[in-house]
Parts: structure tokens; sequence; C-alpha cells
């Protein structure tokens, strides 16, 4: 880790986290969270049934906490420009 931040100070690059949590198990259509939507790589919701590869809803599900946490606003400015 301290050489990421070392790198990252060096070549001016920002950095931000978003939490993990339940993000594999959160629906990106219907936002159910449920531990059986996911079974391996696949994932179906149990509500309204939306069904994608878990891997990749967790990834879109991580993006949209980070779009909508507290560096969404700077983010989306710093896109517009």
């Amino acid at each position: 880790m301290r050489r990421l931040k070392r790198a990252r100070e060096i070549n001016h690059i920002s950095f931000r986290t978003a939490l993990p949590f339940y993000t594999s198990q959160k629906c990106p259509v219907c936002g159910h969270v449920d531990r059986r939507n996911r079974s391996g790589t696949v994932f179906r919701c149990q509500s309204c049934g939306h069904t994608d590869n878990a891997d990749v809803i967790g990834g879109r599900n991580i993006l949209e906490r980070f779009l909508t946490g507290p560096y969404g606003a700077c983010y989306r400015l710093y896109m517009a420009m």
C-alpha cells in the first residue's frame, strides 16, 4: 500500500474508495439485496428476476457507490471538463 500511495503522489493520481459490502448481492435494477441473489458466478435477483454475471453486478454496484458517494459530484465535474 505504501508503494501505491507513493506512486499516486508522484504521478498526481487521485484515488478514492467505495465500500464493497453486499455489492454482489444487490440487484442494480430493483435494489433488492439477498444472499441468494448470487450463486457462484451467476447473479439472479430473487425479486425481479434480473440475471447477469455476479462479478459484473458487483463492479457496477461499486461504481454506483463511488459516483453517488461523497466524491461523486467531484468525479462528475471532472468528467464534464
